[in-house]
């Protein structure tokens, strides 16, 4: 079976291992850290065992001058509860104004998270704790994995959209999305492996990114999240009343037409 050379780091004990997989393996641990994590206690557990196999090879050593992905507990127990989270039927749970007050409620925290003031897991169960103190019964990886779902719908829905020659496709939180995320290059980090190691790439953002996104927080925060969630249900009222106040005209006006023909046919 093909291999390949892959750096993982741990955090812990502050050593990089380098190892050869198997080439599907390193392609998912180039872009999904707990399967990162996983390989890496594999490959630690080999390296314990006198009569481990020798198809996986690796060494130790140390490196200042690399970029890890740290692979920690913190991010290990995000990862496998996000996991648990998404086996959990959820339909019931995330009705519109949840949904709208999760995206509001994460997009006044953002700047604490990107910042690293607080740990992910921490944020997340703030986002639980607001979303429970409005009656909605969520965890915090319930939460961090409803968000991960959007983003991907947000995704696709833009990517679209953005192509030539298609119907232009509608989504009831494609506007909220749009102004949390739009901006971005992507929605998340990437995560590379190679001979450098295990390393996120982040966008580099411009000075009138920058600005403009200080702009946007500034304003978030002087709106309260009710206010913005009250302003989205709003606009989806009103949304669905003009919806039935072109149906109404429509019904009235084929009664018109029914009416004159019937006129017509009497003759």
């Amino acid at each position: 079976m093909a291999a390949t050379k892959i750096l993982l780091y741990d955090s812990e004990k502050d050593i990089a291992v380098e190892a050869y997989v198997p080439v599907a393996g390193a392609e998912r641990a180039k872009t999904d850290i707990f399967s990162a994590t996983q390989l890496l206690r594999s490959v630690m557990e080999q390296k314990q065992e006198p009569q481990a196999s020798t198809s996986t090879l690796y060494h130790v050593k140390r490196d200042e001058d690399i970029t890890f992905t740290p692979v920690d507990k913190e991010t290990t127990e995000i990862q496998e509860s996000e996991g648990n989270a998404e086996d959990v039927d959820s339909s019931n749970m995330w009705t519109s104004p949840c949904v709208l007050l999760l995206l509001e409620t994460y997009r006044s925290l953002e700047g604490i998270l990107k910042k690293g003031k607080m740990s992910r897991k921490k944020v997340w169960s703030e986002i639980s704790e607001e979303l429970k103190s409005k009656g909605y019964d969520v965890t915090g990886p319930q939460c961090n994995s409803k968000l991960r779902s959007l983003k991907k719908t947000y995704k696709s829905t833009k990517n679209y959209n953005q192509k030539s020659g298609n119907k232009r496709k509608t989504w009831q939180f494609y506007e909220i999305m749009d102004e949390i995320f739009g901006q971005k290059t992507c929605c998340d980090p990437v995560a590379v492996a190679s001979s450098t190691g295990l390393s996120i790439k982040k966008p580099v953002a411009s000075d009138s990114e920058v600005g403009s996104d200080s702009g946007c927080s500034t304003k978030s925060n002087k709106m309260s999240i009710a206010t913005l969630l009250q302003k989205r249900l709003r606009q989806k009222d009103e949304h669905e009343e003009n919806k039935n106040k072109r149906h109404k005209e429509t019904m009235e006006m084929n009664e018109r037409f029914l009416k004159v023909l019937e006129k017509r046919a009497e003759k």
